[in-house]
């Protein structure tokens, strides 16, 4: 037996496993929707490699590291060389992408990515975020029309 806490929400008191950083409604959530386990399939890493090299996003993200994907697409002729664990993420998954799933090989190159990734912290909260808009209405007002 697992052992609980109580969480509480708009619906009431929850039991929620000690275990898990979550409230009422996510344990809610995965009680009534039978969604959110599934794991990326390893194919998809293997035929896309989008969020591990610059700019590490597909053409409608955020884009960040443009300018190191112009010194990797131009061999260093324009653009800014990225830092060490960019190239060296890089060439990880350049490797991974080699390997068979599953293999030894595969899980190490892969959690070298995942640990590079983690300690980069390259997408934190709203660091590629658009600059938010401020409007002014500078209109005299229709009650100051007369």
């Amino acid at each position: 037996m697992t052992a609980t806490r109580t969480e509480t929400d708009s619906f009431g008191p929850l039991e929620v496993p000690t275990d898990k950083y979550w409230g009422a409604q996510t344990q809610r959530s995965i009680l009534n929707f039978h969604i959110g386990w599934e794991r990326q399939p390893v194919a998809i890493v293997l035929g896309n490699n989008e969020l591990w090299v610059p700019p590490y996003e597909n053409y409608f993200g955020s884009r960040n590291g443009m300018l190191w994907l112009k010194w990797q697409e131009t061999n260093g002729a324009e653009g800014i060389e990225p830092p060490k664990w960019a190239q060296d993420l890089m060439a990880d998954v350049e490797a991974f992408q080699q390997q068979s799933p599953g293999s030894a090989e595969a899980g190490q190159i892969g959690a070298r990515m995942a640990a590079t990734m983690a300690e980069q912290l390259m997408f934190i909260g709203t660091v590629s975020a658009p600059n938010p808009i401020c409007l002014l209405y500078t209109s005299p007002s229709p009650r100051d029309r007369g």
